[in-house]
């Protein structure tokens, strides 16, 4: 149940664009209006799941004396990492909108890097009136995470040899954007993207630098925290060459599991 004022005027505002484009379709919409009712609606979304997935509103404003990567952390650190990775992504998917709709690639950028930041900022805020709290390093990551992705976006070489990605194989009636137990994050970094790399065969490689934990939730004895390298197979190439341009750009940002092959290195042993 929605206990402060904030959520309800939050809805009242939304549930109110101006009429002169309201009867226009979207896609006629001036681009700052776009961009508008885009954050307007992402808000409206984070606050409709928080209240009904995280509770929010169901408690007085408070921080959360929240850890990082240790082994007796919530999730081993696995949160940070989502709280970058959802930071970096959203950047770099706002900044690719953005300029489908008008806007040149610098102006676009750096609203997209307002737009992830703002939006997060605004969850965080919803978290610290509900049990989850405020964190401080939750933020910390969040402003990392999109100054990250815009920095990539701004620097193109940058993009052909980086990509920060997310294993994940949902299962049912789970929380998918809490869901460490089943995520990896990883850089992965493609051979194609350096020069010194001639061979076409070796351009298809890449390789991994991730982190995992593995069972965090309730009281599971075997806390696990691993860091992996691994060899990959750089499929987003293999699409980007064969004309599927948009499932290879989404390969940039999603690992497919099991193509590669790793090394793991438990760090509790």
């Amino acid at each position: 149940m929605l206990k402060h004022p904030f959520f309800i005027l939050l809805v009242a505002c939304l549930l109110g664009p101006s009429t002169a484009f309201a009867e226009k379709g979207f896609a006629q919409w001036p681009a700052e209006e776009k961009v508008k009712w885009t954050n307007m609606g992402g808000a409206l979304f984070i606050a409709a799941w928080g209240a009904a997935t995280w509770d929010y509103g169901s408690q007085e404003p408070h921080i959360y004396a929240d850890g990082w990567f240790g082994r007796s952390d919530p999730h081993g650190g696995a949160d940070k990492l989502g709280h970058f990775y959802s930071g970096y992504a959203m950047t770099q998917g706002l900044a690719h909108l953005y300029t489908r709709w008008g806007y040149a690639p610098a102006p676009a950028n750096r609203l997209a890097a307002l737009s992830s930041l703002g939006l997060l900022s605004f969850m965080e805020f919803g978290d610290a009136f509900s049990p989850l709290g405020f964190s401080r390093q939750d933020f910390l990551m969040n402003v990392l995470g999109t100054a990250t992705g815009y920095a990539r976006f701004a620097h193109p070489a940058l993009a052909r040899r980086l990509d920060i990605r997310l294993e994940y194989i949902p299962a049912s009636q789970t929380d998918v954007f809490t869901d460490y137990e089943r995520m990896k994050f990883l850089l992965a970094f493609k051979l194609e993207g350096f020069r010194a790399i001639r061979n076409p065969y070796l351009q298809y490689l890449e390789l991994h630098l991730g982190y995992y934990t593995r069972h965090y939730e309730g009281a599971h004895a075997d806390r696990q925290r691993t860091l992996y390298v691994a060899l990959g197979v750089n499929l987003s190439r293999w699409f980007r060459q064969a004309g599927h341009r948009k499932t290879a750009a989404f390969l940039n940002y999603y690992q497919l599991p099991y193509s590669y092959v790793p090394y793991d290195r438990r760090l509790d042993d």
